[in-house]
């Protein structure tokens, strides 16, 4: 006696017992024989049964000796098969699954044998006279398979009856009822399909193969811990798109052996209910699956909640829940909530380093985790988009440029009306400042580059418990290149930059403008974004002595700021005019002051030389050495002048002249309420005649 090597080898064995079975109740129904117990039947369907002329109420199907000693036999050696067998065998995963027992094991193959063999369909037909229809009927049903027990056929509706059968009436003779086999259960005996997606839910396998789980250590241990446990318990995952719950909730259903059943809560109550019910409750045994409920709206139905609940908690005692962060289900009892966000330093630099697709040596792992803040869905995005590329390109590595690239991509979505971008394409190179200023920004871009390095493998962060973002101040007058300097961190550092209007985010209506503020924060640093506030003497000025409401509430107001200046784990970069504007608690938490002084002469020569493109044509009579030491101006001077003298050039199609650039210089110097004399032109005087030059 080998062990079943495939399902169909099972199958026909139970064809063999059946059909002994059926050729002893078809000459049983021929042949009447007294029951030896007729308290078997209840009294009310018994006289139902007398007062229709069926004398078989009288007596109870029984096999004659030789056929129970054959059956038994065969049954004996069905089971030692099944047991020893080595293949996967449907029908023992069915009943193992519903804990159908063994009359009911029979039922099911019946039914199964009565669709795809011709001697069983032939049988049905012959006892559903006169509808001939090729089912099992609730008459064979009850005499065959319970041996005329009504209590024991009503157990099976409460049970398995109802997830593996189909019940409908019989047109011919309706107090009859046929049993047919659902969709679902022929399928996972012809094909042995254990997992099933639905129009509202999502099946996960147990055995697929999944990446490692990185920074989730804590979380995982105590799913798997309420997964394999007994008590009722209802664990909430909130967070936001990327934050990986499914991933965990995948994870943890492997270490406890179960697969995972993804519901979505919109879609289910858009079925029939409470038979949507019956449906997933039966799919969950089935299936041997951990239901996580999604999809929520702010307000779900509560009674609703509670009706599922009640249904689902006998399969299994936990109940899983992936939400956004703006739903909280208050009304479920018996909940642990957990809160996915950013993994912390060492699960950041492991998911930067699992990519399957090498890094070139260049790329710091730890660096990108110090220094962007991505949730791990976004992490792996960026990582997939960099290797096909690779794959494109024909590249064999991804680069630190493919990264920052797509980084820079993933980032900056989402801000808002209050913030636009920043965009400019210039470089260290292109800042024209002093040595030291200049080494203070250069410090500050490599505050955010090494701050993985403090904070994380140094451990500053246990002595800095809030306060580790970087916030620079730029100091200085107008024009001195302060958004310039602004806009090359962001591009240095492959962050993008947002200018915040300032407009839209100060409110006459209290409590409007923290509302405002807070948001910008928390919306930046979900894009790992530089937040710039130009000018911001209006937020960061010196508070007021509190004579009136409107001191009190512009006080708040500057409190909650500073707040949120501490809580922020990114860059902010401000600008101001005049230093002495500034509330001193400000300067005491900023990083790093810098000043932006009016540039000097050789200043100014570096601006100039540096203002033309290369493109640009140029007159031999231009002069920077003249213009630079002759004329006091700012970096936006110097640009505005150049371009205003290139356009006049290109108006009469010739190259840019020192005549040209004195006029644009003149029209500066106008905006400012300043005028240039014939004598501060020295030898270009000659250009211009004293009335067309006023």
């Amino acid at each position: 006696m080998l062990p079943y090597q495939n399902p169909q080898e099972e199958y026909a064995a139970y064809h063999s017992m059946l059909a002994l079975l059926f050729r002893e109740y078809l000459l049983w129904q021929e042949e009447p024989a007294l029951s030896a117990n007729p308290g078997e039947w209840e009294l009310p369907s018994l006289l139902k049964r007398l007062e229709q002329g069926d004398r078989r109420a009288l007596r109870l199907f029984t096999l004659s000796e030789g056929a129970q000693n054959e059956y038994q036999t065969q049954k004996a050696e069905a089971q030692q098969r099944a047991k020893e067998a080595t293949c996967f065998l449907p029908l023992d995963y069915l009943c193992d699954s519903l804990q159908i027992p063994w009359e009911g094991r029979l039922l099911v193959m019946c039914s199964y044998l009565a669709i795809q063999n011709v001697d069983f369909t032939s049988i049905m037909r012959y006892c559903n006279r006169p509808s001939f229809l090729p089912f099992l009927n609730s008459t064979v049903v009850l005499e065959l398979f319970f041996r005329g027990s009504e209590a024991n056929l009503r157990q099976a509706k409460e049970s398995y009856l109802p997830v593996v059968f189909l019940e409908e009436k019989d047109p011919a003779r309706m107090e009859q009822t046929f049993f047919q086999l659902k969709p679902r259960i022929m399928d996972l005996l012809l094909e042995g399909s254990i997992l099933k997606n639905l129009p509202w839910a999502e099946s996960y396998h147990v055995f697929e193969t999944l990446p490692p789980l990185y920074g989730r250590e804590k979380e995982e241990k105590f799913l798997v811990s309420a997964l394999t446990g007994d008590i009722p318990l209802n664990i909430l995952l909130s967070g936001e798109t990327g934050s990986g719950r499914l991933f965990l909730l995948r994870h943890a259903c492997q270490k406890a052996r179960k697969n995972l059943l993804v519901v979505s809560w919109k879609r289910l109550l858009e079925q029939p209910w409470p038979q949507v019910l019956q449906t997933l409750a039966g799919e969950l045994r089935l299936q041997r699956a951990v239901c996580c409920l999604t999809d929520f709206p702010q307000s779900p139905d509560v009674s609703r909640l509670k009706e599922l609940e009640a249904a689902l908690r006998p399969i299994h005692p936990v109940l899983l829940f992936r939400l956004e962060p703006e739903v909280t289900l208050p009304e479920v009892a018996s909940q642990h909530r957990f809160w996915l966000r950013e993994l912390d330093f060492e699960g950041n630099r492991a998911l930067w380093e699992s990519s399957q697709y090498p890094l070139e040596k260049e790329v710091d792992a730890a660096e990108l985790a110090g220094k962007y803040r991505f949730l791990p869905g976004q992490i792996i995005h960026i990582l997939t988009t960099c290797r096909e590329q690779c794959r494109l390109n024909n590249r064999e590595s991804i680069s630190l440029s493919q990264i920052e690239a797509a980084c820079l991509e993933r980032t900056g979505d989402g801000m808002g009306d209050a913030a636009s971008r920043l965009n400019t394409g210039y470089t260290m190179e292109d800042l024209i400042l002093p040595p030291e200023e200049k080494q203070q920004i250069q410090e500050g871009m490599d505050h955010l580059r090494f701050r993985y390095r403090v904070y994380d493998q140094w451990n500053f962060k246990q002595k800095l418990k809030y306060g580790q973002g970087l916030s620079m101040l730029f100091e200085g007058p107008p024009g001195t290149g302060k958004t310039m300097a602004a806009s090359i961190i962001g591009n240095e550092l492959g962050l993008p930059v947002f200018q915040i209007d300032l407009s839209r985010v100060l409110s006459k209506y209290i409590g409007e403008t923290e509302k405002s503020l807070g948001k910008i924060f928390d919306l930046a640093g979900k894009n790992n974004a530089i937040l710039f506030f130009d000018e911001t003497d209006a937020l960061f000025g010196k508070r007021s002595e509190i004579k009136d409401s409107h001191d009190k509430y512009a006080n708040v107001e500057t409190s909650f700021l500073l707040q949120k200046m501490e809580e922020y784990q990114g860059v902010v970069i401000m600008t101001t005019n005049l230093l002495t504007n500034i509330d001193s608690a400000f300067l005491r938490r900023i990083s790093y002051i810098i000043h932006f002084p009016f540039p000097d002469s050789q200043q100014r020569k570096a601006l100039w030389q540096s203002v033309f493109p290369a493109e640009a044509p140029r007159d031999t009579t231009v002069d920077i050495a003249f213009l630079a030491e002759r004329f006091e101006m700012t970096g936006a001077m110097i640009k505005n002048s150049a371009v205003s003298a290139a356009f006049l050039a290109a108006a009469q199609d010739r190259k840019i002249t020192m005549k040209d650039i004195l006029y644009a210089i003149q029209k500066q110097f106008s905006k400012h309420g300043k005028r240039i004399s014939m004598q501060e032109l020295g030898p270009y005087s000659a250009y211009f005649k004293e009335s067309t030059w006023r």
